[in-house]
């Protein structure tokens, strides 16, 4: 989604007019679960907030599976945001899988963004238990990418 603010300006006699655009902003807070098992569940959000001066932004992903057999998540987040030409996109992902008689799996996947600061995290969880061989592996990827930081530098000495 994109949104521009627009502010109203003065003409040279002082009379109201011309609009002038302020702040662009480009957001997209979005993710991805997948679990497979006898019970399953997935659940996720995602929210960005203009307040001010400031594009603030979350997106969650949590994924689970077990019971009888074998099991498997996988979770991804991602969080892209740009603010007058600077942006930031953030991506994290997950995957669990276990085999065996009885399994347990969880995996979740949270990119975050907050007056500045920017935070991955990913999380799995697995047991596997039987009276046959069990097997477990889990793994994680982030992605953190920002353009045009000397854009940012620029808007801070400015202030």
């Amino acid at each position: 989604m994109k949104i521009s603010r627009l502010k109203m300006c003065k003409n040279e006699d002082g009379r109201k007019g011309a609009l002038e655009r302020q702040n662009t902003y480009y957001f997209l807070a979005s993710g991805l679960g997948l679990a497979s098992g006898a019970n399953t569940n997935v659940t996720g959000n995602g929210f960005v907030n203009i307040d001010g001066d400031a594009l603030n932004g979350n997106s969650s992903m949590t994924a689970y599976g077990g019971g009888d057999g074998s099991s498997a998540a996988d979770t991804k987040a991602v969080l892209d945001l740009e603010e007058d030409g600077v942006r930031s996109d953030e991506s994290i992902s997950g995957s669990v899988n276990a085999v065996g008689d009885n399994t347990n799996v969880r995996s979740t996947s949270l990119s975050n963004k907050e007056d500045g600061f920017e935070t991955l995290t990913n999380m799995q969880h697995v047991k596997s238990s039987g009276s046959r061989a069990s097997s477990v592996s889990a793994s994680s990827t982030a992605i953190l990418k920002r353009k045009k930081r000397f854009a940012i530098l620029l808007r801070i000495f400015k202030q």
